[in-house]
């Protein structure tokens, strides 16, 4: 026979075998055959459970027993096996036992209020032991007068109007997916649209005291025009008008940044030879600067493609300013 355990425990109602708090595992049985027997039939603590999820492990050793060569299930739950497509049964017989043998049984029950007390539970293992017969669950534990509630199957013609509210299901299905259709279409044709399709103004955005005005170019600086915007580039333009003399042709040459540069030479030259620190070397070297940056000024103007070359520098720069 196998020891047990007449504890009561209230499983909640289980028919798919999906309730996490109807699933049992470890639960501990000892099984000794007697009597010349080398088989023992004992009946879970929470039957009736689900075959197809039963699990049987020898304590000692850890190893699975296998249906159908170490056990086979017996007191079928005829009645809600049928309901439910699934097999339930109520026992587990064990067979070529020739000595006492512990298991850990995992597996899971049909849940309350099919899962007996425990003097019920008792007086059925008593039973067993007296006669092993093969026979229903049913016909060894009294079922319940009212089933609960289950998830079940009408056939269509055994219904009232049945086909024909799958029918109109079927047109409003249709009516659903022809206007998300539309919907999308109009929203993809919205998407791809350009422009200020909302009439939006600079007061929607924030942006009221931001004027709409294009950036200054170089022919906007011999006048007074207060509705362009300046860019750093052309700050420097405009600081070259200004201050530099150069025409407004000269300011969009390749060459402006070269010319810059050589004009800068110049007027550090410049201030030397006002302060008579040129010998007549280096004086000589400023003409030729001077000469230098007035080809450059062609060039920029013209828009030639003359190759200008820098004039060496002379002593004065290594003597005087160090480079």
């Amino acid at each position: 026979m196998a020891s047990i355990n007449l504890g009561d425990v209230v499983y909640p109602f289980n028919p798919l075998a999906t309730e996490a708090g109807a699933a049992i595992t470890g639960e501990d049985y000892t099984l000794t055959p007697a009597n010349g027997k080398n088989y023992v039939t004992m009946v879970p603590r929470a039957a009736p459970f689900f075959r197809q999820d039963v699990k049987i492990v020898n304590a000692s050793t850890g190893v699975e027993l296998v249906e159908d060569r170490d056990y086979t299930f017996g007191f079928l739950y005829n009645q809600f096996s049928q309901l439910l497509y699934k097999g339930l049964y109520g026992c587990i017989t064990f067979h070529n036992l020739s000595a006492p043998v512990a298991i850990k049984l995992d597996y899971k029950t049909l849940g309350s209020p099919f899962v007996l007390d425990g003097a019920a539970y008792a007086q059925l293992v008593a039973n067993i032991v007296n006669n092993p017969r093969e026979i229903f669950w049913e016909q060894i534990v009294n079922p319940p007068a009212t089933y609960p509630p289950l998830p079940h199957i009408h056939p269509a013609d055994q219904t009232t109007d049945y086909l024909q509210y799958i029918d109109a299901m079927k047109v409003g299905q249709a009516v659903v997916i022809n206007a998300i259709a539309q919907y999308m279409g109009a929203l993809n044709d919205h998407k791809d649209q350009k422009g200020n399709l909302h009439g939006l103004t600079t007061a929607d955005l924030v942006l009221e005291k931001v004027k709409n005005f294009p950036m200054a170019s170089t022919l906007d600086l011999p006048g007074n025009n207060d509705q362009v915007y300046v860019s750093l580039l052309m700050a420097k333009k405009v600081y070259q008008y200004m201050f530099t003399g150069l025409p407004l042709v000269a300011l969009d040459s390749a060459v402006v940044s070269e010319l810059m540069t050589a004009r800068a030479t110049t007027t550090i030259l410049s201030d030397l030879y006002d302060a008579a620190l040129m010998n007549s070397d280096e004086q000589a070297n400023f003409k030729q600067w001077q000469t230098y940056v007035g080809a450059l000024i062609v060039k920029a103007c013209k828009g030639t493609t003359t190759v200008i070359t820098a004039p060496a520098r002379n002593g004065i720069f290594a003597r005087l300013l160090g480079q």
